[in-house]
C-alpha cells in the first residue's frame, strides 16, 4: 500500500494458502529485499518479492511477540519466554536462551528492545531481562537488578520500556517510572510515583 494515498500497490501469493498448519501471522519484517513473517503456532518464513520461499522453520511453540530483525539476525521471543537469534541468510540457529516462567505468559507476547548489541526484554510474563546479541547470553546489568519489579505475579501486571541512545526507562503498570542515565550511571528517577 501507498502510505501517502492508501491505494494498493502490489499483491504478492506465498505458496502457504493451502497450508493449514500456518495460522495467523503475528509479524512481518524486511531486510535485504527479503521478506520474514513470525506465526501464532511458532513458524518462520523467509520470502521475496515475488511470493518463493527460501526457508521455513517449524518450532511448536506459541508466538505472540513482533520478531526483530538486528544486524542479520532475526530474533524471535516465544511465549514460554525462551528467545532465539536466527540467521537471516540460511535459518541456521545462532543461539538461544530460556528466561524463568514462573507464571502465565501474556496473551498479547512480550517485547525486544535493542541498543548496540544489548538486548532488552520484556518477556511474555512480564520480567526484564538482557541478552548480549554477539555470544546469546544473558547479561545482569546491576541497575536493571536493582528495579524489583512489584506485583508481577499478578496477571493484569504491565510494564512498558523505552530504550534510547542515553537512558532506560521503564514504567511499571502506568504508576511508576524508573530511568537510568547510562552516560551518568545512575537513576535520574527511582520508584518515582505518577
Amino acid at each position: 500500500y501507498n502510505l501517502e494515498d492508501g491505494n494498493l500497490i502490489n499483491i504478492i501469493k506465498i505458496n502457504i494458502v493451502n497450508d493449514k498448519n500456518f495460522v495467523l501471522p503475528i509479524s512481518l519484517a524486511i531486510h535485504d529485499q527479503f521478506y520474514y513473517a513470525g506465526f501464532a503456532n511458532g513458524k518462520i518464513i523467509k520470502f521475496d518479492k515475488t511470493g518463493a520461499i527460501y526457508w521455513k522453520l517449524e518450532f511448536n511453540s506459541l508466538l505472540k511477540t513482533p520478531i526483530k530483525i538486528i544486524n542479520n539476525s532475526i530474533i524471535i521471543l516465544f511465549n514460554s519466554n525462551k528467545i532465539i537469534s536466527i540467521n537471516t541468510h540460511n535459518g541456521n540457529l545462532q543461539w538461544e536462551y530460556s528466561f524463568e516462567l514462573d507464571k502465565h505468559s501474556s496473551a498479547n507476547g512480550g517485547s525486544i528492545h535493542s541498543k548496540g548489541n544489548i538486548l532488552f526484554i520484556i518477556t511474555p510474563n512480564g520480567r526484564i531481562g538482557s541478552i548480549d546479541t554477539t555470544i546469546g547470553e544473558k547479561i545482569n546489568f546491576n541497575f536493571v537488578n536493582t528495579i524489583k519489579q512489584k506485583n508481577i505475579l499478578h496477571n493484569n501486571y504491565n510494564v512498558n520500556l523505552l530504550i534510547n541512545e542515553n537512558n532506560f526507562i521503564m514504567l511499571e503498570d502506568a504508576k511508576t517510572v524508573y530511568n537510568f542515565d547510562y552516560k551518568k550511571n545512575e537513576f535520574l528517577l527511582f520508584n518515582e510515583k505518577l
